[in-house]
C-alpha cells in the first residue's frame, strides 16, 4: 500500500489487527483486477487510501464495518457500496455559501467514452427531443 495517504494509515491502525489484515488484503486483490461487479477495482482502493473528508472516527467507522463484512462476504465489492450507504452524510457539511454550483464525481476518460458508446441511442433520442 505505497500510495496510501497517511491518514487512510493512521486509521487503519486504530483497527483490530484481524480487521486490518482483512482490509489490507481485500485492498491489495482490488488493484489486481479491471472490474467486478462493474466497480473499477484500482479506483476504488485508491478512492479508500485516499480518504480525506470524513472524521477519523467515521472513518474509522466506516472501515471496521467494511472489515466485518468482508470476513462475511470476501471478495464481493458491491459490500463497500453497501457498507459505504450505512455511512452516508458523515461528512462535514459544506456551508451554503461556500458550495459549488455544480457537484459531480471524477470518472476515467474511457469509462466515460464506454458509456456514451453503449448508450449512444438513447443520447440521440434524448437530443432530438430538446431540440424542440
Amino acid at each position: 500500500m505505497n500510495m496510501a495517504s497517511a491518514r487512510f494509515l493512521d486509521t487503519l491502525q486504530k483497527l483490530s489487527a484481524t480487521h486490518r489484515k482483512r482490509i489490507e488484503d481485500e485492498l491489495t486483490l482490488w488493484k489486481t483486477k479491471v472490474t467486478i461487479n462493474g466497480f473499477d477495482c484500482a479506483q476504488l482502493a485508491k478512492n479508500i487510501e485516499s480518504e480525506s473528508v470524513l472524521s477519523v472516527t467515521a472513518f474509522t467507522k466506516l472501515l471496521k464495518n467494511f472489515a466485518i463484512q468482508m470476513g462475511k462476504n470476501s471478495g464481493d465489492i458491491s459490500i463497500w457500496k453497501t457498507v459505504c450507504a450505512a455511512h452516508e452524510f458523515l461528512g462535514p457539511m459544506v456551508p451554503a455559501p461556500a458550495r459549488p454550483h455544480r457537484l459531480g464525481r471524477a470518472g476515467k476518460l474511457k469509462r466515460y467514452a464506454d458509456h456514451l458508446q453503449k448508450n449512444v441511442s438513447k443520447f440521440a433520442a434524448f437530443q432530438q427531443l430538446t431540440k424542440n
